[in-house]
């Protein structure tokens, strides 16, 4: 089993879930909207969608969303949170994605890119071009190699919340791989009743250099780069690399 289907259907909830608040989810999900200045009506694509907490806030603002996730237990749950708004959510692989020309914007949030080898990485984006029509926008956001790199290794990042009135700590101990621009993850989760927990991911990490030639290559032009969800300007010390490209 890959790591991704064994850390999507199982532990994921409790690691990362803590962190995405409503607050959060409203900032964000008004980023990416601004960012591509999206406006009512238009059809919108959300790769890995999640449980949908981007996708129901854009649909409340009159945006026809189509939310795809491969884990059909987040597709069940983006459903019920969005009741009887008018979006689409879907159980669906991106490395399968098949549309042509139906969308007016994409968007993959929150490092759901770079799962796989750099052929397949690439056929995703290769895939999302040809769903887009033609102008159409796309917003990619991932962690910024560049901190990583200068950064101690392994970086080290630690995150606290509570759980059922118990207070839980996650610590993340990531390594680079210099040769693969692989960064592999080690996160433990303390506080629980049944004691610590672990999980486990990879993530390929590109450039800002990389990315832009990929995406040229997909048929995509990057058009702006940012460090964060607040629209900083990207620099080698920002948090997070999220790329805008228009497809060509």
């Amino acid at each position: 089993m890959a790591w991704f289907d064994e850390v999507f259907n199982g532990s994921y909830d409790r690691f990362t879930f803590h962190r995405f608040t409503p607050e959060q989810n409203h900032k964000e999900a008004e980023f990416i909207r601004t960012a591509m200045q999206l406006h009512a009506g238009e059809e919108v694509l959300d790769l890995a969608c999640g449980f949908g907490r981007h996708a129901v806030p854009l649909a409340r603002r009159g945006i026809r969303v189509t939310g795809m996730d491969v884990t059909a237990r987040y597709i069940e749950m983006a459903r019920t949170r969005a009741g009887e708004l008018p979006v689409e959510f879907v159980v669906g692989d991106i490395r399968e994605l098949d549309y042509e020309e139906r969308f007016d914007a994409a968007y993959s949030y929150f490092t759901s890119f770079g799962f796989f080898d750099d052929d397949t990485n690439f056929d995703i984006l290769r895939r999302v071009a040809r769903a887009l029509r033609p102008g159409g926008r796309f917003l990619l956001d991932t962690a910024n190699r560049e901190m990583w790199v200068g950064s101690e290794n392994p970086y080290r990042e630690f995150f606290e919340f509570e759980e059922g009135g118990r207070k839980m700590v996650v610590v993340n101990a990531s390594t680079f791989d210099f040769e693969t621009g692989i960064s592999n993850a080690v996160l433990r989760l303390y506080g629980g009743p049944d004691g610590p927990e672990e999980m486990r991911f990879s993530v390929r990490l590109y450039s800002l250099a990389e990315l832009r030639w990929l995406l040229r290559r997909a048929g995509l032009e990057l058009v702006k780069a940012f460090g964060d969800c607040d629209s900083s300007p990207y620099s080698a010390e920002s948090s997070r690399l999220i790329v805008l490209a228009h497809k060509i």
